[in-house]
């Protein structure tokens, strides 16, 4: 069963002591990486009919609440004062993949459900096996932000991630109503007090339907919510427990922690 489990907020994430998960992410279509000119660029939106700002019905869902929040945005991309450009353009470049170009496949962009136990199980024996032997790694994480240093990285090796991923696709599949291909699974991901992770969305080449498997936590650590807006117009705080599987649209949703 997949569900959602909304809470309207404002709020940024909150410190957890040691929180650890399994990424994994899928994709519809393999994609070929390049940058075309922007003459090309605007030629290309220009002959999918595309405007500036995007008519109501151009945006992906043209949901009401979804609508709304990508106009916010554009607004204050507007009143951001950058003298060079660089952070403005690079701002609405995000947003107009996210508001407009970028296909939507699931109502609300998120769902959480279960992850089977047998998965779970496999990867807290790789959690805390690594945790005892002294293994894991610090791992350098763009957009996060951590006062006691870099995440911890357990490496479960490519044989059970590839494994992991075989059984989590047919869920990731299903719930996005089309064949999809699966890209990566990595992990597993320990982080600690005193972490937040910036708002982003993913790369669409590798990250178009995704799930974060929350493995295990701290019992006596603060709760750590992850934050993601949804395609309803809402941005939500959802606290994960241990065998949560979280689904996300992580290439089009903003989120973060």
């Amino acid at each position: 069963m997949v569900m959602n489990r909304r809470r309207r907020t404002t709020c940024t994430a909150t410190a957890a002591a040691a929180t650890a998960f399994l990424s994994l992410a899928c994709t519809r279509t393999t994609l070929t990486h390049g940058q075309a000119p922007e003459h090309e660029r605007v030629a290309e939106y220009e002959r999918r009919l595309h405007v500036w700002p995007p008519n109501d019905d151009e945006y992906k869902p043209p949901t009401p609440g979804w609508r709304d929040l990508m106009k916010r945005r554009i607004a204050q991309l507007e009143q951001f004062d950058d003298e060079k450009l660089t952070a403005k353009w690079n701002g609405f470049m995000v947003l107009v993949h996210s508001a407009v170009l970028c296909q939507n496949f699931t109502e609300y962009g998120w769902a959480l459900t279960k992850a089977p136990q047998d998965v779970l199980d496999m990867l807290r024996w790789d959690l805390h096996l690594g945790m005892v032997n002294g293994n894991p790694e610090r791992e350098g994480v763009d957009d996060l932000e951590e006062d006691m240093g870099d995440p911890l990285f357990v490496d479960i090796g490519e044989e059970r991630s590839r494994t992991i991923l075989d059984r989590l696709k047919p869920i990731h599949s299903a719930w996005s109503g089309v064949e999809l291909e699966g890209t990566i699974a990595y992990g597993l991901r320990i982080y600690r007090e005193g972490a937040t992770l910036s708002m982003h969305q993913d790369q669409t080449g590798t990250h178009v339907i995704s799930s974060i498997l929350h493995v295990d936590h701290d019992p006596m650590g603060d709760p750590w919510p992850l934050v993601i807006e949804g395609f309803d117009g809402t941005t939500n705080e959802v606290f994960l427990e241990p065998g949560d599987l979280l689904l996300y649209e992580s290439s089009k949703c903003i989120h973060g922690r």
